[in-house]
C-alpha cells in the first residue's frame, strides 16, 4: 500500500520546540509525534472519539491501549501508521520573534527561536505491514488534508502561530471555504474567513489573532481562600483553570494575502457563549470586530 504524502510551507513562525524549551536553549523541531498529536485531534473532530468503538477505531491508527476482552490483560496498541516529516528547507533556518508580539517586551525574556515563514517540509504517512483499510486510509487523507488547510502546529497554534500551507491549497477566498466545508461536513467544526488582510507582514497576522482580553472572573473556594477563576462559559480559554480556547485561529494565503481564519469547535461550547464572548471581545479588541463579521456562518 502506497504511503499518503503531502508538501507544505509554514505561513507564520512556529514554535514546535519538543524537549529544547529552555530560554537559554530553545531549538524549534517538528516531529513525528507532534504532527501525528494534531491528527488525532482532527480525527476525534470530524469523526468523533468519545464511543468506545471510535476509540478503538482511532487507536488502530494512531496507537494506544487494548480494549482487553474478559480474562485477558490490557496492553498497548501499536500504531498502524508512522508519520515521518523531512525538511525541504535549508536545516537551521530558524527566526528570531517573540512568541506573544501583541504584548510589550518582557523584561524576563528574550525572543524565541522559531521556524521561520516560508520553511517547506513533506509529510508522510506510512502504513505498517496490516496495512490500512479503503475506509482507513479515505479518513486519514481526510484528517491530513484538514490540518494542513485549516490547522497549525506548535506553541500558540491557536492564535495563528504554526499556520500551514498545503502545496495545491485553494487560492481565492471563495474556493477555500468551499473546500474547508466539504472537508467539515458532519461534523461541529466551522470556518469563516475574517475580513481584513495582511500583506505578508506574518507578525502582524500573530499580533491581531493573538490580542484577546481575559475573560470575566467568578470568586470560587480553594481551602481557606477565595480564588478569582475565569467563568466557566469564556470560549477563549483561560489559565485559570486551565483550559484551551474553542476558537481556533490560523493564517491563510488567498488572493496571494495573508487572512485571518476562524475555527470554532462547536463540540466544547455552545454558540451562544461564542456569540457573548465576541460581543465582549469586541468592545476592546480588533479581533472581536472581525469576529462579528462572521458570527452567522460560525454560529448558524
Amino acid at each position: 500500500m502506497t504511503p499518503i504524502r503531502r508538501t507544505f510551507t509554514f505561513l507564520t513562525a512556529a514554535f514546535p520546540h519538543g524537549a529544547y524549551q529552555s530560554q537559554g536553549f530553545n531549538r524549534p523541531d517538528l516531529r513525528g509525534p507532534s504532527v501525528k498529536g494534531q491528527l488525532r485531534w482532527w480525527y476525534d473532530a470530524l469523526f468523533g472519539g468519545s464511543d468506545a468503538g471510535r476509540r478503538s477505531d482511532e487507536d488502530k491508527l494512531f496507537g494506544g491501549l487494548k480494549n482487553p476482552k474478559p480474562g485477558d490483560k490490557p496492553g498497548p496498541e501499536a500504531s498502524r501508521t508512522v508519520v515521518r516529516v523531512r525538511c525541504l528547507s535549508a536545516e537551521g533556518n530558524f527566526l528570531r520573534t517573540y512568541i506573544l508580539p501583541h504584548k510589550p517586551e518582557p523584561r524576563d525574556r528574550g525572543p524565541k527561536n522559531a521556524i521561520a515563514p516560508g520553511t517547506s517540509y513533506e509529510l508522510s504517512l506510512i502504513p505498517r505491514r496490516e496495512g490500512w483499510t479503503e475506509q482507513e486510509r479515505g479518513q486519514l487523507e481526510q484528517i491530513l488534508d484538514s490540518w494542513l488547510l485549516l490547522g497549525a502546529v506548535g506553541q500558540r497554534a491557536n492564535r495563528a502561530a504554526g499556520s500551514l500551507w498545503p502545496e495545491g491549497s485553494p487560492t481565492s477566498v471563495t474556493l477555500y471555504e468551499s473546500r474547508a466545508s466539504e472537508l467539515l461536513t458532519k461534523s461541529k467544526l466551522r470556518c469563516a474567513v475574517l475580513p481584513g488582510s495582511y500583506g505578508r507582514d506574518e507578525r502582524k497576522v500573530r499580533f491581531v489573532a493573538g490580542d484577546f482580553i481575559d475573560g470575566p472572573t467568578m470568586s470560587v473556594q480553594r481551602g481557606p481562600r477565595h480564588s478569582e477563576v475565569v467563568e466557566p462559559w469564556w470560549p477563549f480559554g483561560s489559565a485559570d483553570p486551565r483550559k484551551p480556547s474553542s476558537l481556533k485561529l490560523r493564517a491563510a494565503l488567498l488572493d496571494n494575502e495573508l487572512r485571518l481564519v476562524a475555527v470554532w469547535d462547536g463540540r466544547c461550547a455552545t454558540n451562544e457563549n461564542l456569540r457573548r464572548g465576541i460581543e465582549e471581545l469586541a468592545k476592546q479588541k480588533e479581533i472581536g470586530r472581525l469576529l462579528k463579521h462572521a458570527i452567522a456562518t460560525l454560529c448558524p
